[in-house]
């Protein structure tokens, strides 16, 4: 079946159905020319997030949607097609996935079969650089080598011949020559090791555990799951099922163990890889928890939680102030506090949500006010940032409404009817044909709406329609030449 790639049936892959299938699974097979090693060829399958099941499917997504990387290397003499429903798991879930066809003989190079998975990184993220190229522009530079048995070792192996590589899996990872666990030494990225309890091929005793202590990086992490079995990794494979047959006897299904592989490893890839935090905490939670694996690891530091950046007021009024910060990766919450600069009291907010903006109201007009804000990182606030450096404002002066220096005629805006189940009229009596920007906030600052009117008469009404928006309370922000005015509405 060498060369060949195959069409599978999203209803043949149960064992999945933990993850939400989110993407369609495209199939393509790319042939590198490695130059520095005499053009060697390395035939290679891709897996892909496409728009529909297939070979050679258009890519799902914006042409601006990037991917991460996935190279998955086979174990000794296992074809690629073992491991098709672990592929389609991961493209189900956003990731594109390389897989080559070398070395699968009964006497492999190891040596060239790390060299090649260190290749296709590079080659498969320069497919994404080329011009009209199925994968132009769609893998992002973050990216995981993925191996079983033999694979896992040369996994680490590749570690020697490309130094960008963001972190490694292995599954019952075979010692390799040269050693496996002499390159984890040299190994600073996060490492998952998952390994199964009635291995008898790789024992995790002299392969997994060794490479796991031998790792100098400060996030590690060795999953053992219970009555697993070496082969039970990938679907049934005569050469595997022989190497094992009358040594090992799984205690649990095939479908259970690649069930609670995949589970683990798409929550170190989705917190390596997509920089989603909250992965990170439930891999933490559950592995503490699940009686079904035994755990090792040293990573509790892995989030780094800082307080926001770029941090700006605008629109400020002289009772109100839109802060406005940039997100950050790991925030569950940011926590807001003001006061006064002239005092040392802080007035806390509380937390208010994994927002980027807060409407500050009810300030005094022409004066200095410092604010500042923290990150929460986790559900539990047991990850929190430091309160970030504080950032100062002035309010405007009052502006008196319904008067006019120059002519003394009267400029008003009453809304009406406030409260009201979300329609809210807005008179304006003013005293110049000049523009009027209308905009609405949320109570967490949010821009709901803006309109600009161009008065055609002194006395005007507008709507104020909030009906598609959900109850609460809203401020409306009126800007008419030098004054603002700032009036609160509340939406039953």
């Amino acid at each position: 079946m060498a060369g060949r790639i195959i069409i599978i049936l999203v209803m043949v892959l149960g064992p999945f159905a933990i993850c939400a299938q989110l993407y369609n699974m495209g199939q393509t097979n790319i042939v590198f020319n490695d130059a520095a090693r005499d053009k060697r060829k390395i035939s290679t399958d891709v897996f892909y997030p496409a728009i529909s099941n297939g070979k050679n499917t258009a890519m799902a997504g914006g042409l601006n949607q990037q991917f991460p990387l996935v190279v998955f290397a086979h174990g000794f003499a296992i074809n690629n097609e073992a491991y098709l429903p672990m592929i389609n798991s991961l493209v189900n879930q956003g990731y594109i996935v390389a897989m080559p066809r070398t070395e699968s003989s009964f006497s492999p190079n190891q040596i060239y079969y790390a060299m090649d998975l260190a290749f296709l990184v590079n080659a498969m993220q320069g497919q994404s650089l080329m011009k009209n190229n199925l994968l132009t522009g769609r893998i992002n530079r973050k990216s995981c080598i993925i191996g079983h048995n033999m694979g896992g070792g040369c996994a680490l192996l590749a570690s020697s011949y490309n130094k960008n590589i963001t972190t490694y899996i292995t599954l019952a990872p075979a010692e390799t020559n040269p050693s496996a666990v002499n390159a984890a030494t040299k190994i600073y990225v996060p490492v998952l090791n998952i390994t199964a309890g009635n291995d008898c091929v790789t024992p995790a005793s002299e392969n997994a555990s060794p490479m796991y202590e031998a790792l100098s990086g400060n996030c590690k992490m060795l999953i053992n799951i219970k009555g697993g079995s070496h082969c039970q990794f990938a679907n049934f494979n005569n050469n595997c099922n022989a190497a094992e047959q009358g040594c090992s006897v799984a205690a649990i299904s095939r479908t259970q163990q690649q069930s609670i592989a995949m589970r683990y490893i798409l929550l170190w890839l989705d917190f390596r890889l997509k920089n989603n935090c909250t992965a990170h905490f439930t891999l933490m939670d559950e592995t503490a928890n699940d009686n079904a694996i035994e755990t090792r690891q040293a990573c509790n530091n892995a989030v780094v939680c800082v307080s926001p950046a770029n941090k700006t007021a605008t629109d400020i009024g002289p009772t109100t102030a839109l802060l406005k910060w940039k997100a950050n990766t790991c925030a569950a919450t940011y926590e807001l506090r003001y006061k006064n600069s002239n005092v040392l009291q802080w007035i806390s907010l509380g937390t208010i949500g994994a927002v980027t903006s807060y409407m500050l109201t009810g300030l005094t007009p022409g004066m200095s006010y410092d604010w500042s804000l923290r990150t929460i990182c986790d559900d539990d606030a047991t990850t929190i940032s430091t309160w970030g450096n504080k950032k100062t404002f002035t309010t405007a002066t009052q502006q008196l409404i319904g008067f006019n220096a120059e002519n003394k005629q009267d400029v008003s805006f009453d809304i009406n009817p406030n409260p009201s189940f979300g329609k809210f009229s807005m008179a304006a009596s003013i005293n110049a044909l000049k523009p009027i920007v209308i905009s609405v906030y949320s109570s967490i600052g949010k821009k709901v709406s803006e309109t600009t009117i161009m008065p055609k008469e002194t006395e005007l009404t507008h709507l104020v329609d909030l009906s598609n928006e959900s109850s609460g309370i809203y401020f409306v922000r009126i800007n008419y030449g030098d004054i603002i005015d700032t009036q609160r509405i509340v939406k039953r």
